[in-house]
C-alpha cells in the first residue's frame, strides 16, 4: 500500500484540481492521497473565504482520501516555519511514503546540488544573504541573487527560476525533508501543479478590511503587551501604534507601517495572531513537539477507513477525529495548544455569521 501526501489550501477546487489529483495517483502509483491543509486562516495572513470544513470536503470530492488540518499557530508563520511544520506533521503520522512537490526545476543533479547547498547554509552564503538583505532585498530575492552567482555558469536561468514562489517553496520542502532525516521521499511534480493563490488575491484585502475595526480595538486594548504576540517586536509595536488612529483602511494602514524587516504579509500574520491571542510562549510550547503536536482529521473519503485505522494505530502523534471524545486523552500541553485552534475557529465562525463580518 502506497500513500502520498500533498500540501494544499484547496481555495479553488474545480475540474483542473480534480484532474491534478488523478494525475498524482497515476504519476506516483498511490493507493491513497493524504493532504495537509491550513484551517480557517491562511499562511499569507488572511482569513479563508470558505471555512476549513467546506474546503476539506471539496478536497475529498476531488479525490483526496484524508485531509488533515495544520495548527493555526504554524500557519501564521513565514515559509521557514510553515513548511517544516507541515512536513513534521506528515512525518509523525508515520504512514506517508512520498510528498508531492510542484517545481519548475526538475533536473535531478541540479535539484540535488541546490538542496545540499541551501541545506548547508555555509558562512559565505549567510554573509551574502545578510549583505543583500541590508540593501533592501527580501529573503528569497537575496537567496536567488546568491544562487545566481554560484550556479549561473551551469544553469543561466537559476536566478529567474528561484525568484518564482513555486521554486523557493519547493526547496523549502526539500531542505526540511533532509533536515529531519525524513523517511518520506520527495516526488517532484510539474510546475503547473502549484496553486498561485498562495501569493495572494484581490479578495484578501476585503477579508481583512471586514475585521479591521476589531483588530484596531484589540491593538489598543493590549498595546503594552504587543511584543508578547508571536511575530511582534518593540519596533513593530511602535510603528503600529503610531499609525493606528490615522487609518480606517486596513490596506493603507499596512502599507504605511511596512518595512524591509516587516513585509505586508508579515504584518497581516501578526495582526491575526494578535486578534487570535497567539503568543510567543505558545510557539515555544509547540516547538516541544516540532510544531506538530497532533493531527486533526477534517474529512475523509468513504473508502479510507482501513487506511485511517492503520495510520491512527501507527502514528507518533494523536490523530484527532472527534475533539469532544479525544480532548481529555491529550496531555496538558497538547490541550493548551488545541485550545488555540478551537478559539481561532470560534472567532472565525463569529465573524462569518456576523452582519459586519466576512462576506
Amino acid at each position: 500500500m502506497k500513500t502520498v501526501a500533498i500540501i494544499d489550501e484547496f481555495e479553488r477546487v474545480d475540474e483542473a484540481k480534480r484532474e491534478q489529483i488523478r494525475q498524482i495517483r497515476d504519476l506516483t502509483g498511490a493507493d491513497y492521497v493524504a493532504a495537509v491543509m491550513s484551517g480557517n486562516y491562511l499562511q499569507r495572513g488572511v482569513p479563508a473565504e470558505e471555512s476549513k470544513h467546506i474546503r476539506a470536503q471539496k478536497a475529498v470530492e476531488a479525490g483526496v482520501d484524508a485531509v488533515f488540518e495544520r495548527p493555526v499557530f504554524t500557519v501564521l508563520s513565514g515559509l521557514d516555519t510553515y513548511v517544516p511544520s507541515g512536513i513534521a506533521l506528515l512525518e509523525k503520522l508515520n504512514g506517508i511514503d512520498e510528498l508531492c512537490i510542484p517545481s519548475g526545476i526538475d533536473e535531478p543533479d541540479l535539484v540535488n546540488r541546490l538542496t545540499l547547498y541551501l541545506f548547508a547554509e555555509g558562512k559565505e552564503y549567510q554573509d551574502q544573504i545578510r549583505r543583500l538583505r541590508g540593501k533592501g532585498l527580501d529573503y528569497y530575492e537575496a537567496q536567488a541573487a546568491v544562487l545566481e552567482g554560484e550556479f549561473s555558469g551551469s544553469y543561466p536561468e537559476i536566478g529567474q527560476e528561484m525568484r518564482k514562489p513555486v521554486n523557493y517553496a519547493a526547496f523549502e520542502c526539500l531542505k526540511s525533508l533532509k533536515r529531519m532525516y525524513s523517511s518520506i521521499k520527495p516526488a517532484l511534480l510539474p510546475e503547473d501543479f502549484f496553486d498561485n493563490r498562495v501569493t495572494g488575491s484581490a479578495q484578501d484585502g476585503d477579508m481583512l478590511q471586514k475585521i479591521f475595526p476589531f483588530i484596531k480595538y484589540e491593538m489598543l486594548l493590549i498595546s503594552e503587551k504587543m511584543t508578547q504576540i508571536y511575530g511582534g517586536s518593540t519596533v513593530l509595536a511602535k510603528q503600529l501604534l503610531a499609525h493606528i488612529e490615522q487609518y480606517d483602511d486596513c490596506g493603507q494602514f499596512v502599507q504605511a507601517v511596512g518595512t524591509q524587516e516587516h513585509s505586508q504579509e508579515n504584518i497581516h500574520r501578526f495582526l491575526l495572531c494578535m486578534l487570535l491571542g497567539i503568543g510567543k510562549s505558545d510557539i515555544a510550547m509547540s516547538r516541544m513537539y516540532d510544531s506538530a503536536p497532533y493531527a486533526r482529521l477534517l474529512a475523509s473519503s468513504a473508502g479510507s477507513s482501513a487506511f485511517l485505522a492503520d495510520l491512527k494505530a501507527g502514528s507518533r502523534i494523536p490523530v484527532i477525529t472527534d475533539i469532544k471524545k479525544e480532548y481529555a486523552s491529550l496531555d496538558a500541553t497538547c490541550r493548551s495548544l488545541l485550545d488555540i485552534d478551537i478559539r481561532a475557529s470560534k472567532i472565525y465562525k463569529a465573524f462569518k455569521t456576523s452582519s459586519r463580518g466576512f462576506p
